[in-house]
């Protein structure tokens, strides 16, 4: 059995699935509720309760105004959440995450289940499954309310229905292929049609190397006319909505528009998307290359299997490198691909080079080891680190004691050790960034200090987290003449101003309270008065 060489031949489906249940919940929902959300967090949930205060399920609103920046399905599924826990029209930023862990428990089961499908053994799809559960790209947009997971989703979702899909022209490869476009409409409702379409490229590249025919020459492969139609049924109405409640000049230059879209070339040649999104993938990064090459270059249908996964995950990446932004994340909807051809690879390796598989086991099992090490210590936690060693200890001897084999050892110690540093350290600093702490220090300050009845404003700073935290609109002005009309109303008390300490550094501002020195955006409240 070829899943034997990854070393876990021996693991039952019982045990897989209690396994992978179990890191996904002590992975994903560990501090969910307690982490404080950063900008991009609030922007969400702030969206998503403002759109049920008005009563307005159309047009997206922040702040007291139209943001159209997404598409509004990630909205709608966190006011649903908040419905259904019976919160709505107030809404939690663990309402928007329980949005993102419920895709990544999607994810798991889709990776599993391609990872059988394509090489026709399930313990390639268990592997890959719990390594895309253990890796950073997982664990942090489970804890993240922005759509980035929900987007990751339906995109390998739609992967999943063409890669079931038969090649004969008849109702069951019709009823696929609707799957997938219906797969790729939710994901543009989710973020946009960008990866979608770039799927849709690589599929179509697919369908032409196995010589299923060309899928231009031949539309019915892939029902081009019934999908788009779909597409265009789910999609349009709602942006056609948003056209119609809101004034021509609002969507100009908005995202909705496809502002983003416009290709360019000034960041082709760089090779971002060759190497950051492998931060996704840690700390398996290791793995990943050396793995790659073997799954690719294995012989027979399984090497195959493997050729058209990497066709995927190169058409996105390189489509992705002729955008005009760069964010690593975007490669989040092919991680599990990646983590699948890293699973499979690993197999390979234990079989022609046992050696060489064993040795790589040991570094990931190594790093795995002082990386946790590292942050139990850091913070404080070395009793919890020997915990945890001695838990990964146990496990690794009952591993081998079942297995008999070398290479199941240091990996059953990487996956525990890993698992336990992201969940013991879901809700502190040591693996988000510190200004997100700071700003919410900042924000309860603010409402210390600034009672509801008085004016406070933002100044040439974003003051989302702000806004969550008082739970008020907060305008933001950029000029300095913007700034002395806004006191005049209240003059000669103090207009309350955020803003960050370079732009404060004027008599007509008093301090009152700031962020730490070391703060990267060193924010505060200030007193403004126009003298």
């Amino acid at each position: 059995m070829m899943a034997s060489r990854g070393g876990f031949s021996h693991v039952s489906s019982p045990v897989r699935l209690a396994s992978l249940a179990i890191a996904a919940c002590v992975i994903g929902l560990a501090a969910i509720s307690s982490l404080p959300p950063d900008e991009h967090e609030v922007l969400v949930v702030r969206t998503a309760q403002e759109m049920a205060e008005r009563g307005d399920w159309i047009v997206p609103y922040f702040n007291g105004e139209p943001r159209l920046n997404k598409p509004p399905l990630n909205y709608w599924l966190t006011a649903a959440v908040a419905w259904a826990s019976g919160d709505l029209p107030a809404v939690e930023v663990w309402h928007g995450r329980l949005v993102s862990w419920l895709a990544g428990i999607g994810i798991l089961g889709l990776a599993a289940a391609l990872g059988a499908q394509a090489y026709g053994r399930p313990m390639d799809g268990w592997f890959a499954a719990l390594l895309t559960v253990t890796s950073a790209g997982w664990f942090s947009y489970t804890h993240d309310a922005r759509p980035d997971l929900l987007y990751a989703f339906f995109c390998l979702a739609a992967v999943w229905s063409w890669w079931n899909a038969p090649q004969t022209l008849d109702r069951a490869r019709l009823r696929w292929m609707l799957g997938m476009w219906l797969a790729f409409a939710c994901a543009t409702l989710s973020k946009g049609p960008q990866i979608p379409a770039l799927l849709l490229v690589a599929i179509v590249l697919n369908e032409s190397r196995n010589g299923a025919g060309s899928a231009w020459r031949r539309p019915r492969g892939l029902y081009w006319a019934a999908g788009l139609t779909l597409v265009a049924c789910l999609t349009v109405p709602w942006w056609w909505a948003v056209n119609v409640s809101l004034p021509p000049e609002a969507l100009g230059k908005s995202q909705l528009s496809g502002s983003l879209l416009q290709p360019g070339l000034e960041m082709l040649l760089n090779g971002y998307y060759l190497y950051r999104p492998l931060q996704l993938c840690l700390p398996w990064v290791p793995l990943v290359p050396l793995a790659w090459w073997f799954a690719c270059t294995e012989q027979g249908a399984a090497g195959a299997c493997s050729r058209r996964l990497l066709m995927l995950i190169a058409v996105v990446a390189a489509g992705l490198s002729f955008g005009n932004q760069q964010r690593y994340f975007y490669m989040l909807p092919v991680l599990p691909l990646m983590m699948l051809l890293a699973a499979r690879g690993l197999g390979v390796m234990a079989t022609a080079r046992p050696r060489l598989a064993l040795v790589l086991s040991a570094v990931q099992a190594a790093i795995a080891a002082a990386a946790g090490g590292w942050l139990f210590v850091s913070s404080g936690q070395s009793t919890a680190a020997l915990l945890v060693a001695a838990v990964a200890g146990v496990v690794a001897a009952c591993v081998y004691w079942r297995t008999r084999q070398a290479v199941a050892v240091p990996w059953a110690l990487v996956l525990i050790l890993t698992m336990a540093a992201f969940a013991g350290h879901a809700g502190g600093p040591p693996l988000w960034s510190t200004d997100r702490f700071n700003k919410h220090a900042l924000a309860e300050q603010v409402v210390q200090h600034v009672s509801p009845a008085e004016v406070l404003v933002a100044f040439r700073l974003t003051p989302a987290v702000y806004v969550y935290e008082t739970g008020r609109a907060i305008p933001r002005l950029e000029r300095p003449a913007a700034l002395a009309a806004a006191y005049e109303p209240v003059a000669p008390k103090c207009l309350y101003v955020l803003t960050e300490a370079s732009n404060a550094e004027t008599p007509a501002f008093v301090e009152m309270v700031t962020m730490k020195p070391e703060s990267d955006d060193r924010a505060g409240l200030y007193c403004y008065k126009n003298q």
